[in-house]
């Protein structure tokens, strides 16, 4: 009996030692890695500043969208673009460190997306909220810091956190869709703009400062999206051009403003029911030829310097009429092969 209770004490005893021990160890291994992020943001001090910024633009802009604390959401809003501001200028001071007072350097200066981003904070710091502004830097701000976030929980343990892990995952399977919505934010921001001038509720230089960050923003190196949704809509806008539905005088509005007055529009309009164009650079030698026929279409010589003619013609079949705007193209095509053409 005694024998029996002695071994059950010592049992007991050494049960509730391991336990101990094994908190003790678990403990050890929570501050170990505390202690190792600690170090490893303390030897990335601009990488965690920039990290750091970036959640507090996220945070920002989430309780604009959604007031849950005291305070106004233009404080919110402007807190938003302050640390944007911030994180733009130490991601210029991390490209760019030594400062210099010439032309080479400030062209690199302007080549820089950050150097972008940080005249977009100031442009709208101190103008009327506009909503659609927070958006490119606040996604701007979630990619960003999703790299830093990994690199944190890499050096907490390969499974830590497991959760966060997988939207992160999740959210650069999306990356480039997300930039791409930047892009577009970036364009219909414009419209926008001169909506809030002719609403006196902002400047008359806040339009024409955000032009040239638009034009910044199309050359940018690094960020090729812009330049690629520009030419998206224009190509959008050509199409609607070409559609038998849209009136002589639209397509050529429109086909202007999609090419930014760099086209010539050539239009040859039967009965206001469709039209026909060509449309050619205005440093192209191109001359319109006038030709004789009942068919909905418009020839063009193009010069080529020591090179023959080439002649380029644009047709329109209408569904209502089969046999005979056929053989109105050949008699057209037959002109323009058997007879010399007078432009």
């Amino acid at each position: 009996m005694a024998d029996n209770s002695g071994t059950s004490e010592a049992t007991g005893s050494g049960s509730s030692g391991s336990t101990g021990s094994g908190s003790n160890t678990e403990g050890n291994a929570g501050q170990q890695t505390g202690g190792s992020v600690l170090t490893f943001m303390m030897s990335k001090k601009i990488e965690s500043a920039l990290w750091a910024t970036r959640i507090f633009t996220i945070i920002c802009t989430f309780l604009f969208f959604f007031p849950l604390v005291g305070g106004g959401p233009y404080g919110f809003y402007q807190r938003a673009l302050i640390s944007n501001a911030a994180t733009s200028a130490l991601r210029l001071h991390q490209r760019l460190p030594n400062f210099q007072l010439n032309r080479q350097f400030l062209s690199l200066l302007l080549a820089e997306d950050s150097c972008h981003y940080l005249i977009y904070s100031l442009m709208f710091m101190n103008s009327y909220p506009l909503t659609m502004s927070l958006i490119p830097i606040c996604l701007y701000a979630v990619l960003h810091a999703c790299n830093f976030t990994v690199m944190i929980l890499n050096v907490m343990g390969p499974q830590s956190i497991q959760f966060v892990r997988n939207m992160i995952t999740k959210l650069q399977a999306q990356q480039v869709s997300i930039l791409r919505f930047i892009a577009c934010t970036e364009i219909f921001i414009m419209p926008a703009v001169f909506l809030m001038t002719f609403t006196g509720k902002c400047s008359l230089f806040l339009p024409i400062i955000y032009y040239r960050f638009l034009l910044l923003r199309y050359s940018s190196r690094r960020n090729p999206y812009c330049r690629t949704l520009f030419h998206e809509l224009r190509v959008s806008i050509e199409y609607l051009c070409n559609k038998p539905q849209c009136p002589a005088m639209q397509i050529a509005n429109l086909a202007s403003e999609a090419t930014g007055g760099e086209y010539q529009q050539r239009l040859d309009v039967i009965q206001s029911e469709s039209g026909v164009f060509i449309a050619a650079k205005s440093e192209l030698i191109t001359t319109e030829i006038n030709i004789k026929t009942d068919c909905e279409i418009v020839w063009a010589t193009l010069t080529v310097q020591g090179s023959y003619p080439i002649y380029i013609g644009s047709y329109y079949r209408r569904p209502s009429r089969k046999t005979d705007m056929i053989e109105e193209l050949e008699k057209s095509i037959e002109q323009m092969t058997l007879k010399d053409i007078k432009p």
